[in-house]
């Protein structure tokens, strides 16, 4: 909720008209007050994803938060028709310009993508995946932003096989080809014609494609080459730990990239200040629940292989008698 939070905060500085709604895949906790939040805070539960109770119980937290992405969409797109421009943003980024020198992607397009990276790897990336392979199993394009544009009437299209993919497919199984909600975008570009892949090269800088991306400094802006820096995607950040770049990818750090250091130092400082210590300390009420759920499972399947072996017994002692 931290990360949320101080989203939430970074979205009012730089693009003061919009509104923001967080997407809780939770309940709302006693110990959190939420009137003081400044957006709204909607609970999947309320938004009419098909067969809700079934997600949890078969995914993980990660491929349950993921798999009712498209159906948030739907959800306030249908709440707010004198809207067209709707954009999701994961929880742990952060916005240090506005969407303005976005405009054009999104307005001539359905959906508009980032891709995780522009080039092709130099060196090693990552100490698993060494090269661009690792986006061939997770997805060409990060989900940690989507922009969608109701003016295409293909935008409907494109949420419903979202959302009938994430209902069935949302796992973690690259080694079936299947990566959450995102990678089904792979194929985005083929099946929807109005798909834009943006190269817009200040969305979406993150730790897997920092080692391609410039930042400089120019009268207090963050720049990336030519594009100003309109949001960071702080994937894996800890606030508490020893700050890092990239955490387990290899390219870039502190020393060799220094103006890096004040991007995180500021976010670091607006996690701590927005409770992020208290906010880890309560536990999702899903996590609780699953972890219930698979209790009773296996105490159920316990008591099954007790009465199978009972019987077993029962019918060994009873063909000896016999």
């Amino acid at each position: 909720m931290a990360q949320a939070l101080s989203l939430a905060e970074s979205l009012k500085k730089n693009q003061p008209n919009s509104s923001l709604t967080i997407g809780l895949v939770d309940k709302k906790s006693s110990e959190i007050d939420y009137d003081n939040f400044s957006c709204q805070v909607i609970e999947a539960s309320e938004i009419g994803v098909p067969d809700f109770d079934s997600l949890w119980k078969k995914y993980d937290i990660i491929e349950f938060n993921t798999a009712v992405k498209p159906f948030f969409f739907k959800y306030l797109i249908q709440k707010h028709t004198e809207e067209n421009i709707f954009i999701y943003l994961d929880p742990d980024t952060y916005l240090f310009n506005n969407f303005s020198s976005f405009e054009e992607d999104i307005n001539n397009a359905s959906i508009v993508l980032t891709p995780h990276i522009y080039q092709t790897v130099k060196g090693i990336l990552n100490k698993v995946y060494e090269k661009e392979n690792i986006f061939l199993n997770f997805g060409i394009y990060n989900l940690g932003f989507l922009a969608v544009n109701t003016n295409f009437e293909e935008t409907t299209d494109i949420l419903n096989w979202w959302g009938d993919r994430t209902l069935e497919y949302c796992y973690i199984q690259p080694e079936k080809g299947l990566f959450t909600d995102q990678i089904w975008f792979n194929f985005a570009p083929i099946f929807f014609k109005h798909t834009k892949i943006t190269r817009h090269k200040g969305l979406n800088v993150a730790p897997w494609n920092i080692h391609e991306r410039n930042i400089i400094v120019k009268e207090d802006t963050y720049f990336v080459e030519n594009n100003p820096l309109v949001f960071w995607h702080f994937s894996g950040f800890r606030p508490n730990e020893d700050l890092q770049v990239s955490q387990g990818f290899t390219t870039c750090n502190f020393e060799n990239s220094p103006q890096l250091l004040p991007i995180h130092q500021e976010y670091q400082q607006k996690m701590l200040g927005n409770k992020y210590n208290s906010f880890i300390k309560i536990e999702s009420h899903y996590s609780k629940l699953k972890r219930e759920y698979e209790e009773t499972l296996e105490n159920d399947n316990l008591d099954k292989d007790s009465r199978s072996l009972l019987s077993k017994i029962k019918n060994k002692i009873k063909a000896q008698l016999d």
